[in-house]
């Protein structure tokens, strides 16, 4: 009997499928384990104290721009992969919490440069991405519904429906 007849029997592949689910439950606990262990912990929060009050701008002295799209895109695989996690809620109220105990008392324009970011960085990815987000906005029909209803009230006001009615 070959492995391959012998998983397709119905017990047997159960059998297999729990033993790699009980496998895998006992390496990640074992994982989380270790990542709890004093010293790893103590290790992380070493680091953190390092650079905990570092400016966000300066992770361009560590990371090129391919390093941090790759973050990024990490990131992005992560949360789309773990969005309905219990987690991951928890995770994100924690770092909306600390990001607003950093910056909760500055004005947007006050936090950009504490961000690294110049008014020639936001023009440029204004110019960059608002072409395309406009296109979009187009073909969705949002653009003109935006446009009527900014223009809406003017139309209406009866100022103008007084020099309309007088034409």
């Amino acid at each position: 009997m070959t492995a391959r007849k012998a998983t397709e029997s119905t017990f047997l592949g159960d059998m297999a499928g729990k033993g790699a689910s009980f496998a895998l439950e006992r390496t990640t606990g074992a994982i989380r384990e270790v990542l709890r262990d004093a010293p790893v912990h103590e290790a992380a929060m070493e680091f953190w104290d390092l650079h905990a009050d570092e400016p966000v701008s300066g992770l361009r002295e560590y990371l090129s721009r391919q390093d941090l799209c790759d973050l990024v895109l990490l990131c992005h695989e992560i949360a789309v992969t773990t969005r309905e996690k219990e987690f991951l809620r928890v995770l994100v109220d924690e770092c909306v919490a600390v990001f607003l105990a950093r910056y909760g008392d500055f004005s947007l324009a006050a936090m950009l440069p504490e961000l690294g970011l110049t008014a020639d960085d936001i023009v440029g990815e204004i110019l960059r991405y608002g072409p395309a987000v406009i296109e979009a906005a187009k073909r969705d029909g949002v653009l003109a519904k935006l446009i009527r209803d900014q223009l809406e009230p003017f139309y209406c006001s009866d100022e103008v429906l007084a020099i309309l009615a007088t034409s």
